[in-house]
């Protein structure tokens, strides 16, 4: 019984460490397209927000 887990753990191995590094390629694929496209979306919200912050009059939230 050992000797078969040991052997299918062998076989394994080399596909984990594909599926990885396709994990990780594909993680940094995405992150590299998305990025540009937050960095765009802070840019045009900062003004908003910055007057948000600014104001000293509290957030009433009534629609729950």
């Amino acid at each position: 019984m050992l000797e078969q887990w040991l052997t299918f753990v062998t076989s394994l191995e080399p596909h984990i460490h594909s599926l990885t590094a396709e994990m990780f390629e594909a993680y940094h694929a995405s992150k590299s397209s998305v990025v540009p496209h937050v960095i765009k979306v802070q840019k045009m919200a900062d003004p908003y927000i910055q007057v948000r912050l600014s104001s000293d009059e509290p957030i009433l939230y009534t629609n729950f």
